[in-house]
């Protein structure tokens, strides 16, 4: 949503709205035998920008109207240099303990070179999806090969998709 002069994630369940691929991609990804799995730095909930509930209530709508797997969140700014934060792995690890997953076998789909990295670090394909979140000036940094897709929909013709022995 755009705030403040710029755009920023929702803080509140009415500002929070799925785009409209969503459910059909989630539901391909999981007809193709993945999980879906979702891993958020939410950072206003550490600078007391964000309720807990209001997250509460935004995560509650992606299970339900989407099915995924899994949610888990840093809420954290990246100052408490914390394990979970991404680009760091610590969720990834979480996230493994609580489902069997195939790093090497894993696609991470993320608008923010911090997604870029986070999957290079755990040898997973990562996947930026063009928004109003990416950074060119990060990207130009990044030292490894990545896909780009500009739109969500457009996941479901990647080779990698479902082109991945399961």
């Amino acid at each position: 949503m755009f705030r403040d002069d710029g755009w920023y994630s929702p803080r509140t369940e009415g500002q929070f709205s799925l785009n409209p691929h969503a459910p059909k991609v989630c539901s391909t990804i999981q007809e193709c035998g993945y999980f879906t799995v979702v891993i958020t730095n939410q950072p206003d909930i550490g600078r007391g920008l964000m309720r807990a509930v209001d997250l509460e209530l935004m995560e509650v709508k992606l299970k339900n109207d989407l099915q995924v797997d899994l949610i888990l969140t840093c809420g954290h700014t990246p100052e408490n240099d914390c394990q979970c934060r991404k680009p760091r792995t610590g969720l990834v690890r979480e996230a493994c303990k609580q489902l069997p997953i195939d790093l090497k076998r894993s696609l991470v789909v993320g608008d923010r070179a911090s997604d870029l990295i986070l999957a290079n670090k755990c040898g997973m394909q990562p996947i930026l999806l063009r928004s109003y979140q990416t950074s060119d000036e990060e990207l130009a940094q990044l030292t490894f090969r990545y896909r780009v897709i500009h739109s969500l929909f457009d996941l479901l013709s990647l080779p990698e998709f479902c082109g991945l022995p399961l």
